[in-house]
């Protein structure tokens, strides 16, 4: 799933938008980068990329601790099972 979709569907934010009306912020982007217009774009996505994690954080670094902890058991027991091994 797109970041925009997952955006649309998660965040009821809608980015990647062409043709929006600009505010005053934007505006002021546009004129300081007009030779880069893809930088507010990047800078739209990042921020709906960073909002997304937050809705899930905790949850995501609960599973990237379990995980992490799995794999270092699973190195544990192989180095055992290799020392035990004639």
């Amino acid at each position: 799933m797109s970041l925009k979709r997952m955006a649309e569907r998660f965040l009821n934010l809608q980015i990647q938008v062409e043709n929006r009306a600009h505010n005053s912020v934007r505006t002021l982007i546009f004129s300081v980068c007009v030779t880069n217009c893809d930088m507010w774009i990047q800078i739209e996505d990042a921020r709906a990329a960073m909002a997304l994690y937050r809705k899930i954080e905790h949850r995501w670094e609960l599973d990237m601790k379990t995980h992490k902890n799995s794999l270092q058991t699973t190195k544990t027991n192989q180095k055992s099972s290799n020392k035990t091994e004639p």
